[in-house]
């Protein structure tokens, strides 16, 4: 489970050191080199998760419930604006410009865990 709150800086070329103990807890799946996906969140947040935790949202996702034109919708919106994320052989992954302007993201990240 991810908790805590972690604050880092992007460096010039707009990367981000993914916090240490979120890597920790995430155990195998964010080790060197690792896939996140980052994508718009709530709120003027982005949300930032585990491939393994990515794919569980697209399979529940593309369940056949999932047609309604409210969450086609949503689905478009969320899709859209995701990115890959893969962290370096320094745990730094790049934050791409349209997310940066979603979250008004200047020059510092804040990681809030929650949950998952």
């Amino acid at each position: 489970m991810f908790t805590g709150e972690y604050t880092h800086s992007l460096d010039d070329k707009g990367r981000v050191a993914f916090p240490r103990r979120l890597r920790e807890t995430a155990g195998d799946e964010a080790g060197k080199e690792a896939s996140l996906f980052l994508c718009r969140g709530q709120g003027g947040c982005l949300y930032l998760y585990t491939e393994k935790r990515w794919r569980s949202l697209v399979d529940s996702m593309s369940k056949p419930s999932f047609g309604a034109p409210d969450q086609v919708n949503f689905s478009r919106l969320f899709f859209s604006t995701a990115s890959e994320a893969r962290l370096d052989g320094q745990a730094r992954f790049q934050v791409p410009d349209h997310l940066r302007v979603l979250a008004g993201i200047d020059r510092e990240v804040v990681f809030v865990g929650v949950y998952d």
